[in-house]
């Protein structure tokens, strides 16, 4: 299949998007937008795949680690954030490594020492399996989450995975964490508020930083809902998700 890669930045954003929401009247699409402007002048960029009729088929995000909104600790990388190829059939066929290999173009062009990501079985993640084919190492895992890195040089500088476990303890009570950095959690937020509102629980809502999401309670950093000092859940969910896991912890 013949793929085109395109990088979007300030000129053509509001032409090709941000790939992983549609709906450009959407809250979620303009907060998105909203941070992924500012974001780019700290050296985030996201590239989009394209077929031969010009359809968006595939994405990638990157970031200066340094400004990664996820638990990590890697100076002068770029950090993943983002990999996605939504249909089943653009699967295997290499798309996912031209959309690696676009951000490792970059970042060699930037400078720095290598390139990073968390990568997971579970919901939410990538896989290892597609960065391990392109020459990324396996570094360290916590909870679900693992540390992979590709390095440009000999020189290996220090990568680790922060301890978000350690911080978990730090919320007691009903707490959901989120950022704009996913167009899909302002949704999910509200929709956590007004059951929380309806049922009378005190939910205390926090949009944070990227500082926040590097120094906070979960492997993904974005999105973290947490109960008692237990982290209930560490990526958007619905509405049912959340009634099902409140009669659960309240047992009623």
């Amino acid at each position: 299949m013949e793929v085109k890669i395109v990088e979007v930045d300030l000129q053509n954003l509001e032409i090709e998007g941000i790939f992983c929401i549609k709906d450009k009247k959407s809250i979620g699409y303009k907060q998105k937008l909203s941070w992924y402007q500012s974001e780019y002048e700290k050296g985030l960029r996201i590239f989009i795949a394209k077929d031969s009729n010009a359809k968006q088929i595939g994405f990638i995000e990157a970031i200066p680690a340094e400004f990664a909104w996820r638990p990590i600790h890697a100076t002068d990388f770029m950090f993943i954030q983002c990999l996605v190829i939504f249909s089943k059939e653009f699967r295997g066929q290499n798309i996912a490594s031209e959309l690696i290999k676009a951000v490792e173009d970059y970042s060699r062009a930037s400078k720095k020492k290598g390139i990073c990501v968390l990568s997971s079985n579970g919901p939410w993640m990538a896989n290892s399996n597609i960065f391990q084919k392109n020459g990324f190492t396996h570094i360290e895992s916590k909870d679900r989450f693992d540390l992979n890195v590709k390095y440009f040089n000999e020189a290996k500088s220090e990568a680790k995975i922060l301890d978000f476990i350690a911080k978990q303890k730090d919320y007691p009570n009903w707490h959901l964490l989120y950022s704009d950095q996913c167009p899909w959690h302002d949704k999910s937020a509200r929709d956590l508020m007004a059951y929380a509102n309806e049922i009378g629980i005190k939910l205390e809502v926090t949009k944070i930083d990227y500082l926040e999401a590097q120094n906070g309670p979960s492997g993904f950093g974005t999105f973290s809902l947490l109960y008692n000092g237990k982290l209930l859940a560490d990526h958007y969910i619905s509405k049912t998700r959340f009634i099902s896991i409140v009669k659960k912890e309240l047992i009623y």
